[in-house]
């Protein structure tokens, strides 16, 4: 049974890329993680998982909303877990002030809007940084042992 969800939405793939990638490291590991698509409604409830990753799109500074109305349903039992939140914007390889500026206040907006406090939260270029994506999901498996 998989302990780990990585649950995504991608408006046009390089989410749901960061997401196979991070399942790759979490399988790296020995554990036994479950890709959820929330865009196809592919969500179970995190409720049954020891750790949750998601991979969320960001658009004009807004996560997706199947990210989002995920996210608000089930922030109890998320809040309840170790999680990791990866932002996946155009934002995150920009090095200009304004942009240094707009990746956490998109996380902070999320955060503020669904009520789920991720452990951690990184910000994914589109271009993604595999390296950093590995990092995440190794951060996320220090909560806990990977079976």
């Amino acid at each position: 049974m998989p302990d780990v969800l990585i649950a995504y939405a991608s408006s046009h793939g390089t989410a749901r890329e960061v997401a196979e990638r991070a399942a790759e490291a979490v399988r790296a590991r020995g554990s036994s993680p479950r890709l959820a698509d929330l865009v196809a409604g592919d969500a179970p409830d995190p409720a049954a998982f020891d750790r949750v990753l998601v991979a969320a799109s960001v658009h004009a500074g807004v996560h997706h909303w199947d990210a989002r109305d995920w996210l608000r349903r089930h922030h109890a039992a998320l809040n309840r877990r170790p999680t990791t939140l990866l932002s996946v914007s155009l934002t995150a390889d920009d090095d200009t002030p304004e942009a240094r500026a707009a990746r956490p206040q998109a996380m902070a907006e999320l955060i503020g809007e669904t009520a789920w406090q991720p452990s951690h939260a990184h910000a994914v270029a589109l271009q993604p940084d595999l390296a950093q994506v590995d990092a995440a999901a190794r951060e996320l498996a220090a909560e806990g042992a990977f079976a």
